[in-house]
């Protein structure tokens, strides 16, 4: 048997199911935040990321200043880095191609960072370093440098702190909007219309600035 069957064209009639996005055009669009990234404890920062034209250097989550003050945090196109103490350690990525959906999580557990790419994990650095900077831009390599921008979009961004929402090893990358867990301090890039709102129970203002807009492109 079949019943109800139904097709409309030219406008979906439910909104989908991972909620919306933020767009960013690469020439001026990126959004600052209030950090809550904790300075020494455990924390799990992801979000999925769609680019359409990119080059290798883009960002996507940043707290560091080029001039690489210790404790900046940079999540990019190429690689994850932690400053400290004049160098950094690095996390590289495997291939991220345009026009398709990445999920990218980094977890803090005791001194060891992880980076997974659509839950693989990439690799883990060690490193003994207080995280610094009251501003989280997204969108951006660094925080007072707009060379290397994303163009793309961002979606289901969340930092749950106190514990690692995700398994060392790996995981099932999620498949439905992401939520306020115990823990979540951001949950922004959901929108899929009007202004970008953070979600949490923290409700920071989003600033975004350029073209930097909500969308209904979705993973």
């Amino acid at each position: 048997y079949i019943s109800n069957f139904r097709i409309v064209k030219g406008n979906a009639l439910y909104p989908p199911a991972n909620g919306g996005s933020a767009s960013f055009d690469g020439s001026g669009d990126y959004i600052d935040t209030t950090n809550p990234l904790p300075v020494t404890g455990d924390f799990t920062m992801e979000g999925w990321i769609y680019p359409t034209t990119s080059g290798l250097y883009d960002g996507y989550f940043s707290t560091c200043l080029n001039t690489g003050d210790s404790g900046g945090i940079v999540v990019a196109k190429d690689k994850f880095f932690v400053t400290h103490g004049g160098g950094s350690s690095q996390i590289g990525f495997s291939t991220i191609e345009n026009n398709t959906w990445y999920h990218i999580a980094l977890q803090r557990i005791s001194n060891v960072f992880s980076l997974y790419l659509n839950g693989v994990l990439q690799g883990t650095a060690t490193a003994t370093v207080s995280l610094t900077g009251s501003t989280l831009r997204l969108g951006s390599r660094y925080m007072d440098n707009t060379t290397y921008l994303l163009t793309g979009y961002i979606s289901n961004f969340r930092i749950v702190t106190g514990s690692a929402v995700y398994a060392a090893s790996g995981f099932t990358t999620p498949n439905s909007a992401l939520t306020a867990v115990s823990g979540t301090q951001l949950l922004t890039c959901q929108n899929s219309t009007g202004s970008i709102t953070d979600a949490s129970s923290n409700n920071y203002t989003i600033t975004a600035n350029g073209n930097t807009a909500a969308s209904t492109l979705t993973p």
